[in-house]
């Protein structure tokens, strides 16, 4: 089916990533000490735990940076606080792909996260005439980050859609993903949550009205009671004469 003016297409960040040239061989990146150490301290399947992403990663964010960043986020760890590191150890740390997880023939380089992103997402719009765009890093591991999106699209809505990964990884070659009618569904959601907006104003005010209704009760039996209390008293004080 062609693109409309109702879907989004989605792009892989490392596809985008490529067309900007951000990627390196990695024959030509000597790995440093510093790089060769640390990047036995991070999961397997992380892309910071070959030497070479990890050297990439300092070359662009600075060796000093990365390591102080490590430091601290290991103390963090401690203490309970997980995530410092990538936090600040740039930008980069989070979107950098190494070899093993770039589609062929990008597979024996080290790729940077996109530059312009922004740019990128309203270029895509756009061109093909679709109602949005995003730039995702999405995995087999449940994991769906939307990098960026044009107008009118809602991230966290894209991550869901999305979190099932239906570009696949590596030799499944299909970095660029089209979400069909995703104007309609959003209109649908959004006339969906309006009627329960409304239900539930509805069912508030029917209990506001329940509750004003019992306190009248409450008031009226409080009066009766006072009234026969009172002509009880006037009647005992009568046969008392």
């Amino acid at each position: 089916d062609s693109i409309t003016d109702k879907d989004v297409v989605a792009v892989a960040e490392s596809v985008v990533a490529i067309s900007q040239g951000r990627f390196y061989d990695i024959a030509d990146i000597k790995p440093t000490l510093p790089a060769k150490v640390l990047c036995l301290f991070f999961p397997l399947k992380g892309s910071l735990s070959t030497r070479y992403a990890m050297q990439k990663l300092m070359d662009e964010e600075g060796t000093f940076r990365v390591c102080s960043a490590f430091i601290i986020g290991t103390i963090g760890k401690l203490f309970g606080q997980r995530g410092l590191f990538y936090k600040l150890a740039g930008n980069q740390s989070r979107l950098i792909d190494d070899f093993s997880g770039t589609m062929p023939p990008y597979d024996k380089y080290i790729v940077f996260g996109p530059n312009k992103t922004k740019e990128v997402v309203n270029s895509i719009r756009d061109k093909v005439g679709a109602f949005g765009a995003v730039i995702a890093d999405v995995n087999d591991l449940k994991k769906a980050d939307i990098l960026e999106a044009s107008k009118g699209v809602v991230k966290t809505e894209i991550s869901q859609i999305l979190i099932d990964n239906p570009f696949g990884n590596a030799s499944e070659k299909t970095p660029i993903t089209i979400i069909k009618n995703y104007a309609l569904y959003m209109q649908d959601l959004a006339n969906q949550r309006a009627a329960e907006t409304v239900r539930l104003e509805n069912e508030n005010r029917r209990e506001k009205a329940r509750l004003a209704d019992e306190a009248a009760e409450a008031e009226k039996a409080k009066r009766i009671e006072a009234y026969r209390q009172a002509e009880e008293k006037k009647l005992s004080d009568s046969a008392e004469k």
